[in-house]
């Protein structure tokens, strides 16, 4: 069963870091994807928003072939480094939260 964990940014980058933002956490989800177990690592910014309720500002999305590998790959002396790096070089230009979420999948393919 396919798994994803996905990093939520709610609010906004700091005046005048967007950009800065932006590619810190590129190069973090860049990280990521380098983790064992891991698919892919997508940095993903919503276009379109269909109502104005939340305040998303971007997301980072892990995939995993199963639930398990999710916390196998957190686990890792690596995932620990991209935390380290992540708290320098990320949060110190967001202001607002960051939460995740962890779901299990049922694929369908055509």
């Amino acid at each position: 069963m396919p798994a994803t964990r996905y990093a939520y940014f709610i609010g906004r980058p700091a005046e005048g870091k967007s950009e800065q933002f932006m590619q810190a956490l590129n190069a973090v989800a860049a990280g990521f994807a380098t983790l064992p177990g891991v698919r892919s690592a997508q940095l993903e910014r919503p276009y379109f928003f269909e109502s104005e309720a939340l305040d998303v500002y971007a997301a980072i999305r892990l995939s995993f072939d199963r639930p398990e590998d999710i916390d196998a790959a957190l686990a890792t002396p690596e995932r620990q480094q991209l935390r380290q790096q992540f708290v320098e070089q990320v949060l110190p230009l967001f202001q607002g939260v960051v939460t995740h979420i962890n779901y299990s999948a049922d694929e369908h393919l055509r």
